[in-house]
């Protein structure tokens, strides 16, 4: 029965298997191979629960199998017992130490639990033990990025053969890769590889146009015109998941807002979101999370507390998602991912709701025609300017699309300027990939028109990247001396650093939006450029929501008037970096009850429009 069941594997038929094993557990049920076989044909089918229960059995019935405790152990993760997976993995390896599955097993756990440079030594001797064995050189090259070795990361992940089925993710990682050292060009190129070996891939489609927004060489006509083809691909690909919502046309009732997001964590997003669930009133909304978070934190127990549900659908396909969001009756649902990460593009192509909008975690259009809007304000996307350049309808807000609270960390970080500091600073904390040619061009004109000044950049990715940014400022003839590259800091560390610059420059075409709000807060003014499109004013909308456009240049020349005219007072003084976080805390940008409030008016007014013409 055994044999029989495995010859059923091997030609695709996991029912006969099963019933194979089925059938030799009863005619020996001290048997460990066929609770282990049944054990492996349940984890296929889904049913992991029940494949854990035969691996335990199958542990008990021969305690010194490693492959037993090894498939237990893989169960036990997937359910997410981190500790017994990990025991389940070392059991495993103490039994057969020559055993590489298990010890990338065991790497995914302690991974899981928090221990990195751990996992990625496990991977190591895993491929020291199976060289060439692609499923740890694919992972050591994610972890290597992880752990911010960009450098290493993309050496391991070109290891993986072209012609392997894991190719196209890793070139899709080596892409990610590129783009975390600032190569954007180069990662557009190898995402469009992975785009051309797994056409069908939405991951690989949403990390492309995710990238292309980090290029000045695209057009803004020519960046939407990607999202537009992707969109209409997308909807061509999942039908309609109901053909008449059933939501009550109601259209003041309490509304049913469905959030929707893989950020509900230590993420920049819950920083401009975790607020609502605690802000919106039951009478008004009904807030719901549809979490597809890879991990859980602090943030996101807060958020679990405070919805009116939590909705765990990481994992889930988009159909299973959709249903569940139908089956919560949600009036609107809130894209708060668009295409980056976590992405459910899946689940909005097929339309979940009866509207549908998108806001905050991608400052762009979707390219979706069933997306029916986007939150916007009047300065990110002034009236006029980009709705040619949207699929959506944008909805403005009336003062910012953004509304900030600060974390722990940067509530606890005084504000006062670090005395070792003489000369006036300029600063940029923008994720490294946006600091594009552009911006390094305008830092320069910037530096030059203030002679004694200094700049620090925090969050240069050692390595290559370093050494690339390095040379492109000598060879402007930048004297070494007045700059500083700083690699990624943990978080408090990252706040502490701004006391130690006088003004921050922003990044263009991808202008920043955290760290806008984070340098306004620890008290140090922006400056920032406009540009075309909507993700090129986000720190224009920030510092207009502030009060203080007068930091807002409309081309390079204003942005370098603007750096030598704040030079020219000097560095700033503690008394002044008071001021702004008081200002900032006076203004629209923190007004938690005024932010929830415009933005609940905004959903029914929404919601309004689709009781009168909607089906």
């Amino acid at each position: 029965m055994i044999d029989a069941g495995i010859a059923a594997e091997e030609r695709g038929d996991a029912v006969s298997a099963e019933r194979f094993y089925r059938q030799a557990i009863e005619a020996d049920p001290a048997s460990a191979a066929a609770r282990m076989n049944l054990g492996i044909v349940l984890h296929g089918n889904g049913d992991t629960a029940a494949a854990a229960e035969n691996h335990q059995l199958a542990v008990n019935l021969d305690p010194r199998s490693a492959h037993a405790h090894y498939n237990l152990a893989l169960a036990r993760l997937e359910l997410g017992d981190i500790p017994g997976a990990e025991a389940g993995f070392r059991e495993a390896l103490r039994l057969r130490p020559e055993f590489p599955e298990a010890w990338v097993g065991l790497a995914d756990a302690i991974e899981s639990a928090g221990r990195d440079q751990e996992a990625l030594e496990a991977l190591g001797t895993a491929i020291a033990q199976r060289p060439g064995y692609v499923g740890a050189i694919f992972n050591a090259g994610i972890l290597l990025r992880k752990l911010g070795r960009l450098d290493e990361a993309a050496a391991r992940l070109r290891e993986v053969p072209e012609d392997h089925a894991d190719s196209a993710n890793a070139l899709t990682a080596l892409a990610a890769t590129l783009r975390d050292q600032g190569r954007v060009d180069d990662a557009i190129e190898v995402m469009r590889a992975a785009v051309e070996r797994m056409p069908d891939s939405g991951v690989a489609q949403c990390e492309l146009l995710f990238t292309l927004g980090f290029s000045g060489r695209l057009s803004a006509e020519s960046l939407f015109a990607e999202h537009l083809w992707a969109g209409c691909r997308a909807e061509y690909e999942v039908k309609p998941w109901c053909a008449t919502f059933a939501n009550s046309k109601e259209p003041e009732r309490p509304l049913r807002v469905g959030y929707l997001s893989g950020d509900f964590r230590g993420h920049s997003v819950a920083l401009f979101t975790e607020f609502l669930f605690e802000r919106h009133k039951p009478d008004r909304v009904l807030a719901y999370a549809y979490s597809s978070t890879d991990r859980h934190d602090a943030v996101t127990a807060r958020i679990m507390a405070a919805a009116h549900a939590w909705r765990e659908v990481r994992g889930q396909t988009d159909e299973a998602t959709a249903r569940a969001i139908l089956e919560d009756g949600i009036d609107i649902l809130v894209d708060l991912s668009g295409h980056t990460g976590f992405q459910r593009i899946g689940v909005l192509a097929g339309r979940a709701a009866p509207v549908q909008m998108t806001w905050l975690g991608y400052i762009h259009s979707t390219g979706l025609t069933r997306m029916d809007y986007r939150i916007t304000d009047a300065v990110a996307d002034p009236p006029g300017l980009t709705e040619a350049l949207h699929t959506e309808r944008l909805l403005r807000m009336p003062n910012a699309q953004w509304c900030f609270r600060p974390p722990g960390a940067a509530r606890d970080t005084p504000v006062a300027r670090e005395a070792s500091q003489a000369a006036f600073t300029f600063g940029s904390f923008n994720q490294y990939s946006k600091v594009s040619d552009t911006s390094v061009a305008l830092w320069i004109g910037a530096l030059r028109s203030t002679p004694g000044t200094r700049l620090q950049i925090v969050g240069i990715p050692r390595g290559s990247a370093s050494k690339a940014l390095a040379s492109k400022l000598a060879e402007a003839g930048i004297d070494r001396s007045r700059f500083d590259l700083v690699e990624r800091v943990p978080l408090g560390e990252y706040y502490a650093q701004y006391r130690r610059v006088d003004a921050c420059l922003d990044t263009t075409p991808y202008s920043g939006g955290t760290t806008t709000c984070d340098a306004l807060w620890m008290g140090v003014p922006v400056v920032t450029m406009i540009g075309s499109r909507s993700m090129s004013r986000s720190a224009a909308s920030l510092m207009t929501a502030i009060g203080m456009p007068e930091l807002v240049a409309g081309a390079p020349a204003g942005f370098t008037s603007i750096c030598t005219r704040l030079a020219a007072r000097g560095p700033l003084p503690s008394a002044a970096r008071e001021a702004l976080r008081a200002k900032m805390l006076a203004s629209p940008l923190m007004d938690e009850v005024r932010f929830t409030a415009d933005l609940e008016d905004l959903y029914r007014n929404a919601w309004r429009e689709w009781c009168r013409t909607g089906t």
